[in-house]
């Protein structure tokens, strides 16, 4: 603020000479530049509650996005785990009715076999004695041929068997082989997920800091003023160079944005921030002592070029 009050000072000399009373411009330079500094204020404090409404607002959506994601996941774990016990369940209903159907069969075979035995005990008591040896060999004829039926469906049945198990075999390898592939899809789904994630609020970011850095470059065009600390004098920075900008803005619009990445104070030829005014350290064309370059936008300094006390 040094600065700044020094500057007003010398306005206020220069004023000295016009129509205007030294009273009354002190009054007015006074009233000017507590306007701009209330004026720089609010605007600061509105920039910052806009910028904390904006980080309560992305705060909210990245608490939202993540418990919707943490609910996705819990649905679809729980779907998985509903679906492996209804597979389980389904294996032993299947278990225990091939187990009810083949103790139904055997039951089956031993009530034929005794309901046979019956029969032939019951003919044997009633056939005469040569009908009888020729129907022991006729019996063990039919009992030959069921022997050899019983066979060819023994292996016909274990055969049939082998299939189905093969058949279960497969499924199940199918099955476990889908539930890898699943696991893998949700996996890659969720670092997808994750990058995609990332990639925004990086961008989010990125395009934050791009608007705060261009809301804080105030317009141009600008004016320099060269303040030498041994003479204390201030006067207008009379170098083709800055001249060309007063009408272009380019370079020092540049000075300004790489002077909000400043963080300490930095060496020659470099702008920082100083009590809220661009600065560039440098070394006087004229008397080749080290300088500091204040940097303004001209609207603070037009009424000193409408008098033509200075020529720019």
């Amino acid at each position: 603020m040094a600065l700044v009050s020094y500057l007003w000072k010398e306005y206020i000399k220069i004023a000295a000479y016009g129509n205007m009373p030294q009273e009354r411009m002190e009054e007015w330079c006074t009233q000017k530049v507590n306007y701009d500094i209330q004026k720089r204020k609010a605007e600061e404090r509105r920039r910052k509650e806009e910028k904390e409404v904006e980080e309560r607002r992305r705060r909210e959506d990245k608490e939202v996005e993540e418990r919707r994601r943490r609910e996705d996941k819990e649905v679809e774990e729980r779907r998985r785990r509903e679906d492996k016990r209804a597979e389980e369940r389904k294996r032993i209903r299947e278990e225990k009715r091939r187990q009810e159907d083949k103790e139904a069969e055997e039951r089956k075979r031993i009530r034929e076999e005794k309901r046979r035995q019956e029969e032939k005990e019951a003919e044997e008591r009633q056939m005469p004695r040569d009908d009888k040896r020729r129907q022991v060999d006729i019996e063990a004829e039919e009992k030959k041929r069921k022997e050899e039926k019983e066979e060819e469906e023994r292996k016909l049945k274990e055969i049939q068997e082998e299939e189905e198990r093969k058949l279960k075999e497969r499924k199940e390898e199918e099955r476990k082989l889908k539930e890898i592939q699943e696991e893998e899809e949700r996996k890659v789904k969720e670092i997808q997920e994750e990058e995609e994630r990332k990639v925004k609020e990086i961008q989010e970011t990125e395009r934050n800091e791009t608007e705060e850095k261009e809301t804080n470059i105030p317009e141009g065009p600008y004016i320099v003023y060269e303040y030498n600390k041994n003479t204390t004098e201030l006067q207008l920075f009379n170098n083709e160079e800055f001249k060309a900008d007063q009408r272009k803005d380019t370079t020092l619009t540049r000075m300004f944005k790489k002077a909000q990445t400043n963080v300490k104070q930095p060496g020659l030829n470099v702008p920082y921030f100083k009590e809220g005014i661009l600065v560039k350290k440098s070394v006087s064309y004229d008397t080749y002592e080290f300088v500091e370059q204040i940097i303004l936008p001209l609207k603070y300094t037009q009424d000193i070029i409408e008098k033509n006390q200075f020529s720019t």
